[in-house]
């Protein structure tokens, strides 16, 4: 993609297959200004769970609803594999559920990003 400024929201033109055609069409959007070219790099954007604040979250209600003396320890020894488990499967869930209800994030993180002196060309 092409876009005026390095940072910020890109979103001047469209994908473009390779960085010499998003050049060619800056000079020409830009009209003989600098602009910047970047490539897109597809992500989730942190999309995700972290178990450890799920697993914390259900020891606390069930703390607050058995009482914190007997539900002192639960599930304070999951193991790690059990653990990387669990937020694996959760993660799988998560992404299906938001690509059928459409709530996939639509931004994207830009890398490579360089400036184009139009005076240089």
């Amino acid at each position: 993609m092409y876009n005026k400024c390095e940072d910020g929201a890109w979103g001047t033109s469209d994908y473009l297959d390779t960085k010499e055609k998003a050049i060619k069409l800056g000079v020409d959007y830009y009209e003989g200004e600098s602009f910047w070219v970047g490539q897109i790099e597809p992500n989730n954007c942190g999309v995700g769970v972290n178990v450890d604040n799920i697993l914390e979250d259900i020891h606390e209600n069930v703390s607050s609803e058995i009482g914190s003396e007997i539900a002192e320890d639960y599930l304070c020894d999951v193991k790690s594999e059990h653990s990387e488990i669990l937020e694996e499967r959760l993660n799988e869930v998560l992404v299906k559920w938001m690509e059928e209800f459409s709530y996939t994030p639509s931004f994207f993180k830009m890398t490579n990003v360089e400036k184009i002196e139009t005076i240089d060309l």
